[in-house]
């Protein structure tokens, strides 16, 4: 396969390891090349369980889920909150439950008629972003400004992610005989 990403797909990768070391994944497990990501992938493939662990598994996607990307502190940001959640929800069951919402409720993830609404509403503002920047990219009478617009728009973006914030209290952890 490939070594290298093109510009447009190096952006979208480095916002994804953004958002996924604001959730919480170490560095080290966030591939930045096409070999290093399809590792990582073939080694996370591997050592899935088998079976759905609720306190563990459950948890673990209800944090994801319940994720804080947004300021909610404006209209705009508590409607962005809600997509995203809604958008999370959607994508959740189309990708990992093969599209079957009742397999979802089993794990814990409910997704509403409003879920899928907000999810569609999603779905055709980022279709239709992202739409627009590759039209104003196309044409060179466009392209400087179309550019400085979407790099002022990610710097918003990611200044909004704030920072991550690594808490962790013993005292919320079951003790086990090998740590003992």
């Amino acid at each position: 396969g490939r070594t290298e990403f093109t510009r447009d797909e190096r952006a979208k990768v480095e916002i994804a390891r953004y958002r996924s070391f604001l959730l919480g994944l170490p560095e080290d497990l966030l591939g930045n090349t096409p070999q290093s990501i399809a590792d990582m992938m073939e080694s996370r493939q591997a050592t899935l369980r088998k079976g759905w662990d609720d306190e563990t598994c459950g948890s673990l996607v209800k944090a994801t889920m319940d994720a804080d990307l947004f300021q909610p502190t404006t209209l705009w940001g508590k409607m962005k909150k809600k997509m995203e959640q809604s958008f999370s929800r959607f994508f959740f069951v189309k990708v990992f439950c093969d599209g079957q919402y009742d397999r979802a409720e089993g794990y814990g993830v409910t997704v509403t008629t409003t879920d899928r609404l907000l999810s569609v509403a999603t779905g055709l503002l980022i279709f239709t972003s992202t739409k627009l920047f590759d039209l104003g990219a196309a044409f060179a009478p466009t392209r400087k400004f179309t550019d400085r617009v979407l790099v002022r728009k990610l710097e918003r973006l990611l200044a909004s992610y704030g920072g991550a914030e690594f808490i962790s209290n013993s005292e919320n952890y079951k003790s086990t005989a090998a740590a003992e």
